[in-house]
């Protein structure tokens, strides 16, 4: 694969107008978007899937590709969402933990209130043990009692940091550190690897003072098969297991089938169409008998199938076939339907591998990490690339790495060279061509919830069968990822424990900071095993320990009834409040806004889940939430039964129940800070020229907010140059239109040609009004004049608008100083366009920059001859003899450019921006 140029050289690549050098196969080919029919189609279909997208946006979330692990010059701003929505957070927090105080207070007084409590409280013994135990039987810390409910604050969780090169750990664990039966410190942090090396994990937890164990009073335990039972049994609050129960649901590739087949037909096959076409073998070899020649008959040609064992990896046992007799039927797998479209770049196949995390399950809690791995086949692919070539058709890093041409990258911060990039120089070559990245991840999101739900059910079953505590285990899954193109993203597989392997300084940045990140979402704690083990044995013997079988919750409790009013609309129901809470609540030290918070905080129920899911959110580093999130409502639909709980935290998080945008901007003493970089001069000069650039056309948006008011602040005037004329694409089009439809006046004397270039024109995607198909040719353009005019208007009124509060226009007050403003203006526009003859107007338009403006003038003007109205008028000329190509008077485009323009008019070609 041949080195990527750097953007600089890009751009001038673009600017010249010559091709990129093997950038892109199957989605570029020449100098500008806007030529590349394979762009322009891409770009079309977004648009069309924008519209109608429901769903998490990634715009609102955040997204994988905004990562800086492996290039910490790069900057991406976060946006106003996410900046509410961390700013939410952080009062909510505040809120949280001032109650936490109060609720302090408020047992302190209780205590106080009688001579047994105050005789209680003062004996050492009994307050430490009062504190050592919570209602669900499980020990407190007593850093945690400080907080006054038992929940965790951000200090009394391990940290984790990356670790460095020379941190790595090499051979065998020390198992005479920490033995079964040995005396050592039962306060020590300690892990344990069941057979796996999990070098990067051990590397991590040792730097961090974990000791390794082969007991059974381990803070964290790792392995990479599905554990067995007896792991999960009797486990206390504080142990993290990487597996939940029964995980393989998802990860097996016969058992990923069936649940999305189950999710198909009761659903709809298109609601949940995230994987090829799949049949397991042989017990549905019938069914793949019939589609597979059903397939044939319909592409005219033996269709490729792909064969997988049911549970191996790295591309073992993976083969292609064209042909039912190739297929071998002894062993069980699945054949998939392969994707004959793939999105190449530099003519490669390539497939994303995403790293999602599941803390919870009851709740949903997903994560996925920004950073992550763009594996390359390291073969060139081709349609007729015969069926047996795996360097072309897998991308399996295990499998082409073996390959002679493989490229390692051996610097990090080029981290878009060889066969393995990072998702970050992915998702900055796919915007540097104009792909709309926010969408793309929000279709992958879909993707990942979607596979998610298909085996959440048997999970949770198996959660609820084995675990004590629901936040005993977390999941790191590999999610892969592969795009066709159309942009639809497929799931290949779900890997249970993806490779945390390195063999380069990208998979070792990546990696680490990967499994620091993990350990610092889920949360590790230090705990006193021996306090904990005596707490246990006192619980069971009191019937509070519930053991195998018995899930509880981490709060001690699952009863969820109530959280929601009693009409079912699904509006927050809030408890009672007692009247000590609340008077401590109004002699706090608090703005008006923050006590009224509290109040509502203090009557929430199920407020530790809240807080937890809130805390969870606060260590999340490089990680992006994708549920809870907005807009994953969308969802609810799917799961096997309703759960109340998701719903809930949704409507106090996400639906304003207890706190309002306005809201947030009143605390401004709970706002996040936002360190944005110093600009360099070159995007000072760049930002500076945003605030006076004339926007080239008005878009759905502007549109909306045009006609939003009509009362005006008060308006200093002062004098301006209105003589002062800004001609955009948008005004040289329209002039272009209405002299078409005065040619147009006889349809049977328009060539073939012609009415088919303004046929195109009529019918593109960009227009909103509906057209008129049984009216004459002059009507329906017409029909299109109008619009641009509507849209034209609202932008001149908008601009109007911005003219008078500046104070920059000389003249009486109101709307109707606005409405003689756009008046002038569309007359000075006029009487300077309608002075250029047709060739001039055709050469502006040629000039146009912007994509979709590119695409509706090239419907009527090729970019290499004349356009429509040239060619009508060049007939016309050669019947009747004369000159009509113009104004009379001025047919020469020299002569035009010749012209003295009035001093002070600007005359800006080419600035078009035709929207949807």
């Amino acid at each position: 694969m041949e080195e990527k140029p750097t953007s600089g050289s890009m751009a001038q690549a673009k600017t010249a107008g010559g091709n990129y050098k093997n950038e892109y196969a199957t989605i570029s080919a020449t100098s500008s978007t806007a030529e590349n029919p394979a762009l322009q189609r891409l770009n079309h279909l977004q648009k069309m899937e924008k519209k109608s997208w429901k769903g998490i946006k990634a715009e609102y979330t955040g997204r994988p590709g905004t990562c800086t692990l492996l290039n910490k010059k790069r900057f991406f701003p976060v946006s106003e969402f996410q900046k509410e929505n961390d700013n939410q957070n952080k009062i909510f927090m505040a809120a949280l933990s001032k109650l936490a105080e109060l609720e302090v207070k408020k047992k302190k007084s209780a205590a106080t209130s009688s001579a047994s409590s105050a005789m209680s409280a003062a004996s050492p013994s009994n307050a430490a043990s009062s504190a050592g135990s919570t209602k669900d039987g499980s020990y407190a810390s007593k850093s945690s009692t400080k907080a006054g409910t038992g929940a965790k604050s951000l200090q009394d969780y391990v940290s984790f940091r990356p670790i460095k090169e020379h941190q790595w750990v090499s051979g065998p664990p020390s198992t005479h550190l920490y033995t079964r039966g040995g005396s050592t410190d039962y306060s020590e942090l300690s892990y344990k690897l069941l057979k796996c090396e999990a070098r990067c994990v051990r590397s991590t937890l040792e730097t961090h003072g974990f000791v390794y164990t082969e007991s059974h009073d381990w803070n964290v335990l790792w392995i990479v098969s599905m554990g067995k039972p007896y792991l999960y049994d009797g486990l206390n609050e504080y142990q993290k297991i990487n597996h939940f129960p029964q995980s393989y649901e998802l990860t097996r590739k016969d058992k990923l089938c069936l649940n999305v087949l189950k999710m198909q037909e009761k659903f709809g096959k298109m609601n949940f169409y995230i994987i090829p076409d799949t049949f397991l073998l042989p017990d549905e070899f019938a069914d793949f008998f019939a589609e597979f020649h059903q397939a044939k008959n319909n592409e005219g040609r033996k269709p490729l199938w792909i064969v997988k064992p049911n549970g191996s990896c790295q591309g073992k046992g993976i083969y292609l076939v064209d042909d039912i007799n190739d297929i071998d039927l002894d062993d069980s797998c699945i054949i998939s339907k392969y994707i004959p479209n793939p999105l190449l770049i530099n003519g490669h196949k390539f497939d994303l591998r995403i790293y999602v995390l599941v803390t919870s399950w009851d709740p949903l809690r997903v994560y996925v990490y920004k950073e992550g791995l763009t594996r390359f086949a390291t073969e060139e692919y081709t349609t007729s690339t015969n069926k047996k070539s795996r360097y072309v058709h897998l991308t399996n890093y295990s499998l082409n790495k073996k390959n002679a041409n493989w490229k390692t990258n051996e610097d990090i911060e080029r981290d878009d060279y060889g066969f393995k990039w990072s998702i970050t120089a992915l998702c900055k070559h796919l915007e540097q061509i104009g792909i709309d990245m926010n969408l793309l991840w929000s279709k992958v999101y879909d993707v990942i919830i979607k596979a998610l739900l298909c085996g959440e059910h048997p999970i949770l079953t198996a959660m609820k069968r084995n675990l004590s505590y629901r936040t005993n285990c977390f999941e790191l899954f590999g999610f892969d990822i592969i795009f066709d193109s159309d942009l639809k993203p497929w799931l290949l597989e779900i890997n249970l424990s993806p490779s945390l392997s390195h063999d380069s300084p990208l998979d070792f940045t990546i990696k680490t900071n990967l499994v620091a990140d993990t350990f610092n979402l889920v949360g590790v704690h230090k705990f006193d095993r021996r306090r904990e083990s005596m707490n246990k044995m006192k619980n069971r013997m009191k019937g509070q320990y519930k053991g195998k079988g018995g899930y509880t919750t981490k709060t001690g409790g699952s009863n969820l009834k109530g959280l929601f009013s009693d009409e079912g609309e699904e509006g927050i129901k809030f408890g009672g409040l007692s009247k000590e809470m609340e008077r401590l609540i109004n002699d706090s030290d608090c703005d008006k806004e923050f006590k009224e918070l509290m109040k509502k905080m203090a009557r929430l129920k199920n407020r530790d889940l809240i807080k937890e899911t809130i805390t969870e959110y606060e260590r999340r580093g490089n990680f992006v939430r994708i549920f809870p999130a907005p807009g994953c409502n969308e969802y609810e639909k799917y799961f096997q039964y309703q759960k109340t709980i998701n719903r809930y935290i949704y409507k106090v998080l996400f639906d304003g129940g207890l706190i309002s945008k306005q809201d947030i901007d009143l605390k401004t003493n709970y706002k996040l800070n936002y360190d944005v970089p110093k600009l360099s001069s070159y995007q000072q000069v760049r930002e500076e020229a945003k605030g006076v650039k004339v926007r080239s056309s008005v878009t759905g948006s502007d549109a909306s907010t045009a006609d939003d008011s009509n009362k005006l602040p008060k308006i200093s005037k002062k004098p301006s140059d209105n003589s002062k004329v800004v001609i955009t694409g948008d005004d040289v089009l329209i002039e272009y239109v209405s002299r078409l439809i005065r040619k147009c006046y006889d349809e049977n004397k328009i060539v073939p040609k012609d009415l088919g270039c303004i046929e195109n024109f009529i019918s593109h995607y960009v227009w909103h009004e509906e057209d008129l198909p049984k009216a004459t040719i002059q009507n329906r353009l017409k029909n299109r004049l109008d619009e641009m005019v509507s849209r034209r208007k609202k932008l001149l009124k908008t601009l109007c608008k911005k003219e008078l509060i500046a104070g920059n226009y000389s003249g009486s007050e109101g709307s109707s100083t606005i409405q003689a403003m756009i008046d002038q203006k569309e007359k000075q526009k006029s009487s300077l366009l309608e002075n250029f003859n047709v060739s001039y107007l055709e050469e502006m338009l040629k000039s146009t920059t912007k994509s979709i403006a590119k695409d509706v003038v090239s419907t009527l003007i090729n970019t290499e001859r004349s356009g429509v109205l040239v060619n009508m008028q060049k007939r016309e000329k050669s019947m009747k003899g004369s000159d009509t190509t113009g104004v009379p008077g001025i047919s020469d485009p020299e002569k035009i450019k010749s012209m003295s323009i009035p001093e002070k008019k600007k005359v800006i070609p080419g600035r078009s921006d035709f929207k949807s």
